[in-house]
């Protein structure tokens, strides 16, 4: 007979781990399946910037061993300001505690703690789902069958179940973008600890590129965003390091990886079965961090379905409170960024160049972080005051639907029976901007 655990958890990524350890936290007999070897998770391309809140409440939390690299300020910029690296810099600063990790180290100690805590690890790729009225475990191509009372999918952008969750038909389409990164080693270590998300205006904000310091002399370096293809990312990424006056060491962790960047997917629940991570695009749109995001969203879900277990209860409404927790929280901030890069993708570079040298600040920024969206409306008064009337109307445009967007978000429905008419006002807001990919759906 096959085993049948508590919970099942696909993927061990970032969402997965934080997933896994809330359960067995709980007295939950977990098995994580991932398709890696154990020694190669945590291998991916990514730009390892997070909080550092978030890595001190998992340290509280779990009391796992972390290494960090402490960063005070967050630099968002146009090519031309980063190259210039003037004293103060310039662009847009957030003032924000963050800092750079070891991905692949971090996730090892996860890996070790999942085992240490009876956790099992199985080596293997998901092929299909198991169960009739709902996810009961999955079949992997290794021809194993795994059985758990509630299957967490954070297997990523390739996921197989996600098309099992509820009102799957009426989920948007995934929009992917492409991802690029390296670690630099350089010769001299450099000066300020910022880390620097900068933007090409050529291309307005469909491509970023991040500069993230993990040691004095050490760097995750990147480029990503939509419309590009690998030889060009890989092109745009050379260009900007040779116009750099630093001289560079050595070259490693290069690779590729794909993002969802259409925002996070509106439900995320179905009969026994919770989507957590880039499987559930709980990703930042416009700059395409997804750690954290990925972090809460383990968590939540690892909670949730510790309750529903506890009450033996495994269907959609069972699970909804995981819907409405990431709704509230992440779910509007990403929605919001997602709403601001496409309000920037339709811009010219002049108007570009003028929003981030003169309107756009740092507490605009964060207040879209913090879900304070009121603060938008600064951004008409400051259009007013320098008399920039052809900007006027799209912007008052994009701060009337971001405040619709709000008021929806907080009202995310708490019971299954009132996601529809939610869902439906939620598509209308793109007739409001005039932007009818942002919320394309399939």
């Amino acid at each position: 007979m096959d085993p049948l655990y508590d919970i099942l958890i696909v993927g061990c990524g970032m969402s997965g781990g934080l997933a896994a350890l809330t359960a067995l936290k709980k007295g939950l007999s977990v098995c994580v399946i991932e398709q890696r070897k154990r020694h190669l998770i945590g291998k991916k391309c990514c730009g390892e910037l997070l909080p550092q809140e978030v890595l001190f409440w998992m340290k509280k939390k779990f009391n796992i061993p972390i290494t960090y690299y402490p960063i005070h300020k967050l630099l968002i910029c146009t090519q031309e300001e980063h190259v210039q690296s003037s004293s103060p810099p310039s662009g847009i600063i957030i003032n924000q505690r963050l800092c750079t990790i070891d991905r692949y180290d971090f996730q090892q100690n996860l890996v070790k703690e999942i085992l240490r805590r009876g956790g099992v690890l199985h080596q293997g790729t998901v092929a299909a789902p198991v169960g009739y009225t709902h996810l009961e475990g999955v079949k992997t191509k290794e021809s194993h069958t795994i059985l758990g009372k509630i299957v967490i999918d954070c297997s990523g952008v390739s996921s197989v179940l996600s098309d099992y969750i509820a009102f799957a038909g009426l989920q948007p389409e995934q929009l992917m973008g492409l991802a690029y990164k390296e670690t630099l080693t350089l010769k001299e270590p450099q000066k300020g600890g910022i880390a620097s998300i900068i933007f090409d205006i050529s291309v307005g904000f469909s491509q970023y590129m991040w500069c993230f310091p993990k040691a004095p002399r050490d760097f995750n370096v990147g480029i990503g965003g939509l419309g590009a293809s690998r030889s060009d990312l890989f092109h745009r990424f050379k260009s900007v390091l040779q116009s750099h006056p630093f001289e560079i060491v050595t070259r490693t962790e290069q690779g590729f990886g794909l993002l969802p960047l259409n925002g996070p997917l509106p439900c995320a629940v179905g009969p026994g079965l919770l989507v957590c991570g880039d499987a559930a695009g709980h990703v930042n749109p416009l700059t395409g961090e997804g750690i954290a995001p990925a972090i809460q969203a383990g968590y939540c879900a690892g909670t949730v379905a510790a309750n529903a277990i506890g009450n033996n209860d495994y269907s959609v409404k069972a699970l909804w409170p995981y819907n409405s927790g990431i709704a509230r929280k992440t779910g509007i901030m990403h929605m919001s960024f997602l709403l601001l890069r496409e309000f920037f993708r339709s811009l010219g570079p002049g108007q570009l160049q003028f929003l981030l040298s003169t309107v756009l600040s740092g507490d605009i920024v964060e207040q879209l972080e913090k879900d304070t969206l009121s603060g938008i409306q600064k951004f008409c008064i400051a259009l007013r005051s320098l008399k920039k009337p052809d900007l006027l109307p799209p912007l008052v445009s994009l701060s009337r639907t971001m405040e619709k967007l709000k008021l929806l978000y907080d009202t995310y429905p708490s019971h299954v029976d009132g996601f529809p008419p939610w869902f439906t006002a939620l598509q209308s807001l793109r007739h409001l901007h005039g932007r009818p990919r942002i919320f394309s759906s399939s």
